[in-house]
């Protein structure tokens, strides 16, 4: 029986990825570029949409208190021995039927452009929060949907290779957050391409160091960013 190409979930598992690689090196930069933007006073973080836990060890490892939470059994166990080792919380559930509360950020990355309705998963990070809580987004740079769509052989349907149903510039990013529930703290492109192919042809280990070399590349060719960046605060 032929089965639709599009309904299949493809799993990219960062922790056997080889290390030389230019989407080991993106998947790395995108963690620790996040790190920088993580408020001094965050301690209790829920990493929302977690995967394959890759960003929510590295946030234990740096002291924080970590609950991550994911759908996805089979993503879940690719990083079950180190949620152990790490103290980790594991939720295995859709993050809508998740109701803790009083959180002091929220991490989601790449979920936003998955969503149907986005601005459900705005307000479920509003109840997860505390007031004067974070929540930090990425979601792809204006991305062009055309240039992944294809026409599956089975059904006929299009599809986004990789799930998406938006693509995110500044004004639509900040603009789905509403005025009076959250305040923008920054915006910012992260992860640029030009920096990932220098750091790969000279297979450059990605660090806090070449974190400052991204953020120049981002400056001098904004147009290549991989990824936006919001860190918002909730107000009341």
């Amino acid at each position: 029986m032929n089965v639709c190409i599009h309904n299949n979930d493809i799993i990219y598992n960062v922790w056997d990825a080889p290390r030389k690689t230019k989407r080991f090196k993106n998947e790395l930069l995108r963690y620790f570029q996040i790190l920088t933007y993580i408020p001094k006073n965050v301690k209790k973080i829920l990493d929302l949409g977690c995967g394959t836990g890759f960003m929510s060890c590295l946030l234990a490892k740096e002291g924080f208190d970590i609950t991550a939470v994911d759908v996805s059994s089979e993503r879940l166990s690719l990083f079950h021995q180190k949620a152990k080792e790490l103290n980790i919380n594991v939720k295995n559930l859709n993050f809508f039927e998740f109701n803790e509360m009083d959180y002091d950020l929220v991490i989601c990355q790449e979920v936003i452009e998955h969503l149907p309705d986005y601005s459900k998963l705005i307000d479920k990070i509003y109840f997860f929060l505390k007031t004067g809580g974070y929540a930090i987004i990425t979601t792809p740079y204006k991305e062009n949907l055309e240039a992944k769509t294809k026409k599956c052989d089975v059904c006929g349907q299009y599809y986004h290779t990789s799930g998406h149903l938006h693509s995110f510039d500044e004004n639509k990013l900040q603009n789905v957050f509403p005025e009076g529930a959250f305040e923008i703290v920054t915006i910012s492109k992260i992860v640029n391409n030009r920096a990932i192919r220098l750091f790969k042809f000279y297979n450059l280990p990605v660090n806090k160091f070449l974190v400052n070399i991204d953020k120049l590349f981002n400056k001098l060719f904004d147009y290549k960013a991989a990824y936006l960046l919001i860190l918002v605060r909730k107000i009341k």
